[in-house]
């Protein structure tokens, strides 16, 4: 959701991008997520927590490690902080994840359920539910 300024004309064209209504048509839905620092701030300290309570797993893309390893953040005069990659670095893998972190919800905490388990009256073995 993150686009130009206000009046823009491209930003009137990303109001609404072609890919939304191949999205719908599909049945799928999207969340726009306006990146500003403090929803960025938000975003990166919800995926640092899934990360140190292992909440998630991700796959050892090597480009992913390497943002994941080298993200950073700064302080500003104003005593802030602001998420970042290092000057000359990107950090598109580390917000694609906090992303996909960001849209599990609260669900990231819900505990793991196992399945309960039955007695079958028929013979005296345990079915799973």
């Amino acid at each position: 959701a993150t686009g130009f300024s206000s009046g823009s004309v491209i930003a009137e064209d990303l109001r609404e991008p072609a890919f939304m209504q191949d999205l719908r048509a599909v049945n799928l839905s999207v969340i726009p997520f306006k990146f500003t620092n403090p929803t960025k701030k938000a975003l990166v300290e919800k995926l640092i927590v899934a990360i140190e309570q292992h909440l998630i797993t991700f796959p050892e893309i090597d480009e992913l490690i390497e943002e994941l390893e080298s993200f950073t953040y700064e302080t500003t005069e104003f005593g802030n902080i602001r998420y970042t990659a290092p000057e000359g670095m990107h950090d598109d893998c580390v917000m694609s994840l906090g992303l996909a972190v960001w849209g599990l919800g609260s669900y990231i905490y819900a505990p793991l359920r196992r399945p309960e388990l039955r007695r079958s009256k028929t013979n005296n073995r345990i079915d799973n539910i």
